[in-house]
């Protein structure tokens, strides 16, 4: 949808664990501290250089854990399990 991904940080979001933050997602390490919300809404504005380059890994983000990507990703695995059994 051309959006940044925001989430909360570890304790709250397990998969924050999966992105670095202000690289491919916006982590909030306090998800109700208004003023850090502020400063996320400011910088993922998309005519900002931070923006534009969150929306752009946003959607590798998106893709690398599609069920398309999962299922690749589980068929390599047996086909590689069944290979080294033979």
């Amino acid at each position: 949808h051309g959006l940044p991904v925001v989430l909360s940080a570890k304790q709250y979001c397990g998969f924050a664990a999966f992105v670095q933050h202000r690289h491919d997602a916006w982590v909030l390490d306090d998800p109700m501290d208004p003023d850090f919300i502020a400063e996320a809404l400011l910088a993922l504005n998309p005519q900002h250089t931070l923006g534009a380059h969150l929306v752009q890994q946003s959607v590798t983000l998106v893709e690398t854990f599609s069920w398309d990507a999962i299922a690749n990703r589980y068929e390599a695995l047996y086909l590689a399990s069944i290979h080294a059994r033979h």
